[in-house]
C-alpha cells in the first residue's frame, strides 16, 4: 500500500436494513500503481476491480481520490473535516496494529496517526538512512575498505585520531616542516587504511586539508547512524526497530500528501531550480526538539526565505538527532560556515551513482548580507563582515524575487522561489546563489525530501 492511501467506506440501506461496505487501496508494485477496490454487502458475494496499471504516481493518486470521492462526495485531501451525505458511504479510518485493525484519527493532510506512530513511508525512510550497505558505500566512496581491513572498522577513537593527525599536519605546513608532513600524512592514510588513492599519499595543501576533514565528518555521521541502529534493535522484529530508531531521533516527521498546496509549492521550487531528472517521492514536515525556542532568537530578521540544504544520505540521521552543526574544523568555500542555495542543482552533486537520496528545505533567517565578489574563495573569513549576518555568493543563475510564493509559520510569511531559474552573462562559482551561514541558531529545518 502507497502511503496511507487506505480506506474502508460503509453505506447503511435505511430501506432493507443492509450494510454495504467498500475498501480503496493505493498498491505500490515499484514500477506500476494500481487502485483496488472491493466491495461487499451481507447477502452478496464480494465484487473485487484492480484499476490500472499507472507508471506515475500522481495520476494514481488522482484516481484514488476520484474513487474516494465518488463514493462519498468528500475529497481525500480533506477527510480529517469529512461530511457524511445522504446516500452516500461514511468513511472508517483503519490503522493496521499488531493485534489487528482498529479505529483511530488520521490528520487530515498527512495520513499520518496523530500519536505520532510513524506510518509507512516514514518507516521504510528510517530503513533508508540507517541501511548498513548505504553507510558502507558512503564509506567505499572515500577510499576505505572496512571488509579488505578489518581492524580499521569505522570508530570514534579512530575518527578523533585522525582529526589530531590533520591538525599536526596543518601545524607543520604553517611552520615549513615537509619531512614532518610527509611522515604524518603517510601515518594518516595507512591508520584509516585507504585503498584508494595509489603512489606517493601527500597532504601538502590547504585544499587537501579540508577534503580529508570532510570525509572524517561523513565517518563521524556514519558511526551515529551505525550507534543509533545498535541502540534501537529489537530482536527479530523490524519493524519495531524501526519504530524505536525514528524515536530515537526525536524528531516529528509528518508526510504530507502530495495534493497539498504546500507539497506542490515545494515540488515546483524543487523542479524549477534542478538540472537532471531527478524527482521527488515524499515530503516530510519535520519539528526537531528545541530548534523553534533558539530560532526565535532572531524573530527580529525580516529578511529570511526557505533554502536547499544538500548533503550525503550517511549524514541523515545525525542531522535529525543533532541538527546542522558547523565544524570549526573544516574551512568552507568562506570560512567556516553551513551553505544553503538558492537552487537545489548545487546539492544534487551528492546523490553520486546512488541516483537517489535525501535533501532538506530549510528556513533560513538571513539577515543583512555581505555580498561576496570575484570568482575564488576567502577561507580565512570566520564570520559575516560586522553588521551583517550571512554572506551570500552569486552563481551563474538567480531566482527573481518576483516569482516568490510565501508558506506561513508561526504568524510570519517566508518567501519560497516558484520561477525558473534565470541564467546571467556573469561567471560564478555556484549555479545559484548560495547563502553562508555562521550561527547555527539562524536556521530551522522545516523538510526533508526524499528523492
Amino acid at each position: 500500500i502507497y502511503a496511507d492511501y487506505h480506506c474502508v467506506l460503509e453505506q447503511s440501506n435505511s430501506q432493507d436494513g443492509e450494510n454495504n461496505n467498500c475498501i480503496i487501496q493505493l498498491i505500490d508494485c515499484t514500477y506500476f500503481y494500481y487502485v483496488w477496490m472491493r466491495s461487499s454487502c451481507e447477502e452478496e458475494e464480494d465484487n473485487c476491480a484492480l484499476n490500472g496499471p499507472v507508471d506515475n504516481i500522481k495520476d494514481a493518486i488522482k484516481m484514488f481520490n476520484r474513487k474516494f470521492k465518488d463514493l462519498t462526495k468528500n475529497n481525500w485531501s480533506n477527510r480529517g473535516n469529512f461530511i457524511p451525505y445522504p446516500g452516500q458511504y461514511i468513511l472508517i479510518e483503519m490503522v493496521e496494529e499488531d493485534q489487528g485493525c482498529t479505529a483511530t484519527s488520521t490528520s487530515p493532510n498527512t495520513g499520518e496517526v496523530s500519536n505520532d506512530k510513524p506510518g509507512r513511508e516514514t518507516l521504510k525512510l528510517m530503513e533508508f538512512i540507517s541501511d548498513k550497505r548505504y553507510l558502507e558505500i558512503a564509506i567505499e566512496n572515500i577510499g576505505i575498505h572496512e571488509k579488505v581491513f578489518p581492524s580499521c572498522v569505522v570508530n570514534k577513537g579512530l575518527i578523533v585520531w585522525g582529526f589530531s593527525i590533520l591538525e599536526d599536519i596543518e601545524e607543520a605546513l604553517q611552520n615549513g616542516e615537509f619531512k614532518l608532513v610527509q611522515e604524518l600524512s603517510k601515518s594518516y592514510y595507512h591508520g584509516l587504511s585507504y585503498s584508494r588513492y595509489g603512489g606517493e599519499k601527500l597532504v601538502d595543501n590547504e585544499w587537501k586539508l579540508n577534503r580529508l576533514r570532510k570525509e572524517l565528518q561523513l565517518l563521524m555521521d556514519v558511526w551515529i547512524a551505525r550507534d543509533l541502529v545498535k541502540e534501537t534493535t529489537v530482536l527479530n522484529d523490524e519493524n519495531q526497530s524501526l519504530t524505536a530508531y525514528y524515536h530515537v531521533l526525536n524528531v516529528k516527521l509528518t508526510l504530507m500528501n502530495p495534493g497539498d498546496e504546500t507539497y506542490n509549492t515545494i515540488e515546483n521550487y524543487f523542479m524549477s531550480t534542478r538540472y537532471s531528472a531527478t524527482e521527488i517521492t515524499h515530503i516530510w514536515q519535520m519539528d526537531r526538539s528545541g530548534e523553534d525556542e533558539r530560532f526565535a532568537l532572531h524573530d527580529a530578521i525580516q529578511n529570511r526565505r526557505l533554502l536547499w540544504f544538500c548533503t550525503h544520505a550517511a549524514s541523515t540521521a545525525s542531522i535529525l538527532k543533532y541538527g546542522l552543526r558547523i565544524s570549526p574544523l573544516t574551512n568552507e568555500f568562506v570560512g567556516p560556515a553551513l551553505c544553503f542555495n538558492s537552487t537545489v542543482a548545487d546539492g544534487l552533486r551528492y546523490l553520486k551513482s546512488l541516483h537517489h537520496g535525501i535533501i532538506f528545505l530549510a528556513e533560513v533567517a538571513i539577515g543583512k548580507e555581505h555580498q561576496f565578489k570575484g570568482v575564488g574563495s576567502n577561507r580565512s573569513l570566520t564570520a559575516a563582515s560586522q553588521g551583517c549576518d550571512s554572506v551570500v555568493v552569486s552563481g551563474d543563475r538567480f531566482t527573481d524575487p518576483e516569482n516568490d510564493s510565501k508558506i506561513r509559520f508561526h504568524g510570519k510569511e517566508v518567501p519560497i522561489h516558484q520561477g525558473m531559474a534565470i541564467e546571467t552573462e556573469a561567471f560564478g562559482n555556484f549555479y545559484g546563489n548560495a547563502y553562508f551561514i555562521y550561527n547555527e541558531s539562524q536556521i530551522r529545518l522545516r523538510y526533508i525530501i526524499r528523492v
